[in-house]
């Protein structure tokens, strides 16, 4: 098997692991939306309710600490970073960071404390999918920091939601 072969095969176990997982959520959230007389609480399409952006494009990453794009979370208070790693090879440690004001006078810090319900860190050994969870961010950006101990293939795909101001359906 050549390299770029494995490249491509991580590259679609990626997506497919990213699409599984916003169809998870999203299917979950629309049952809390369901009114006891069987109408909907608010608009409930996926552009409506929900932001997903790339946090990192899916492409090999050497031994280094990357970070991902953040999740602004003004306006949508719930988040979650979907973490792929197609090919694996040594360490990869994703762990959540957050920040007042995106970084600009205060900086990213790790999430230390569980209390808040969020997931702190996720840690690969193999390759796989993972999720780190924003049920209640500290602060209003978040991100994840990536530290990779040798060639990783991976992916982020950020999602906030859904959003608290959506307006309600007529």
């Amino acid at each position: 098997m050549k390299l770029s072969d494995t490249f491509y095969n991580a590259l679609d176990f990626s997506i497919c692991f990213t699409c599984f997982c916003i169809a998870s959520i999203i299917c979950f959230n629309q049952l809390s939306l369901i009114k006891e007389d069987g109408g909907l609480k608010m608009d409930h399409d996926i552009g409506s309710n929900f932001t997903i952006s790339e946090g990192i494009a899916a492409k090999s990453q050497g031994a280094a600490t990357v970070y991902s794009a953040s999740i602004d979370h003004k306006g949508g208070v719930k988040g979650a970073f979907f973490i792929s790693c197609g090919t694996f090879d040594t360490s990869l440690v994703c762990t959540l960071q957050h920040s007042s004001d995106d970084g600009d006078s205060d900086a990213f810090v790790d999430e230390a404390d569980t209390t808040y319900g969020n997931t702190v860190s996720q840690t690969f050994t193999e390759a796989a999918g993972k999720q780190i969870n924003v049920p209640n961010p500290r602060e209003r950006y978040t991100r994840v920091k990536v530290v990779s101990g040798g060639t990783n293939v991976i992916a982020i795909t950020n999602m906030k939601g859904p959003l608290d101001s959506v307006a309600p359906s007529s």
